[in-house]
């Protein structure tokens, strides 16, 4: 694709298919979490690939500006005019992930294979999907997460977007400036990761995203009011420590959260919770801007989307999925969960309502333990 000859639709819909790619590999390698490692490493596991992720970003883009966006002289000789550097990026991209996916294919143990052909397990798998989000009523805790999940997720999704906005409006960064800020960002959020999967795996997933969230609140209040430079790179490097654990417990908690067989179900559900309504924090931003005038006050509702998000993650309960194995009874059976549902009778292995009554046999048992 150039620029200027109409290839901005082809453009954006190659865009649009690496994104989708991209969002349905990320379902199915979060799912693989808790098949891959002990429970008692989930936390680890989660906190030390997020930060790895960030450090392999921070490398990736290191490279980037090295070979092709070096302003004093990149090592390969791109045609600025056509956009060629940005775009021998994307290709530098594409190769980076091929390289690094080589060891996952490699030397990452996987489940066997249901022997299905393609088409049958994508309409089992869809079927089955559609049954979870069906009665999701029935898993109101995984649903109450999801629903705060959702609000703070939006509230990162939308301070990725305009943080450096705000940098270049309010503290007049140049491009050098807003790049050193992105970076501090990814290097703090990459060592948050990595210190708190410790944590994660000590006091739980849910007690280090609660810890993450009010130190996403309290910086971030900091970040609106600090009124120099200097500060401004303080209080963004504190927020960034919290970001990354946020985003590593949050997986770990899904994992542990997810009932055994559904993994990859409640994941897709998970990765939606984060992107359906990634649009709204933008909105809120752009409306108040439009009100007031003032870029702290629009990005103030950042704040406002993670408190909500905090209260309805403080409701939730941490229940380990090998809990299931304790509190499983016989095959038909009344199962209650006092807090969350009223009493199902589950005919195991019928179908009725279009519910198949097997899984959601399996699920209520271990919903029944919270």
């Amino acid at each position: 694709a150039f620029p200027g000859n109409d290839s901005e639709v082809a453009t954006l819909t190659l865009v649009g298919i690496s994104n989708i790619g991209f969002e349905f590999s990320q379902v199915f390698y979060n799912a693989m979490l808790p098949d891959i490692v002990d429970e008692s490493m989930i936390g680890r596991v989660s906190g030390w690939a997020w930060g790895i992720g960030y450090i392999g970003g921070l490398a990736s883009l290191g490279l980037t500006l090295v070979l092709l966006a070096n302003p004093s002289g990149a090592l390969i000789p791109v045609d600025e005019s056509t956009g060629q550097g940005v775009r021998a990026a994307a290709i530098l991209v594409s190769v980076w992930y091929a390289v690094f996916s080589i060891p996952f294919f490699l030397f990452t143990t996987d489940k066997p294979t249901s022997g299905l052909p393609l088409h049958s397990a994508t309409r089992k798998g869809l079927t089955q999907l559609v049954q979870t989000i069906k009665s999701l009523k029935l898993y109101k805790n995984i649903a109450l997460f999801l629903l705060g999940h959702m609000l703070y997720a939006d509230a990162l999704a939308t301070l990725f977007s305009f943080g450096g906005i705000y940098a270049g409006e309010e503290f007049n960064m140049d491009q050098t400036e807003v790049l050193i800020f992105a970076v501090v960002l990814n290097v703090t959020g990459g060592l948050g990761a990595l210190g708190f999967a410790f944590v994660d795996d000590r006091i739980g997933s849910k007690i280090t995203i609660m810890i993450s969230l009010i130190g996403l609140i309290g910086a971030g209040i900091a970040v609106l009011l600090v009124e120099t430079k200097t500060l401004f790179y303080i209080t963004a490097a504190i927020l960034g420590i919290f970001v990354g654990p946020a985003q590593a417990a949050s997986r770990s908690l899904m994992a542990r959260l997810s009932p055994p067989g559904m993994q990859t179900e409640f994941f897709g559900l998970f990765a939606l919770s984060g992107k359906a309504t990634a649009f709204l924090g933008p909105i809120f931003v752009v409306q108040i801007r439009r009100l007031t005038n003032d870029l702290r006050w629009a990005l103030s509702t950042i704040v406002v989307f993670i408190v909500l998000g905090a209260i309805l993650t403080a409701f939730v309960k941490e229940v380990p999925a090998s809990r299931l194995e304790d509190c499983e009874g016989g095959s038909n059976r009344t199962v209650v969960n006092a807090s969350a549902y009223q009493p199902v009778q589950s005919p195991t292995g019928k179908m009725r309502e279009g519910i198949n009554w097997e899984r959601l046999d399996r699920i209520s048992s271990y919903q029944a333990c919270i």
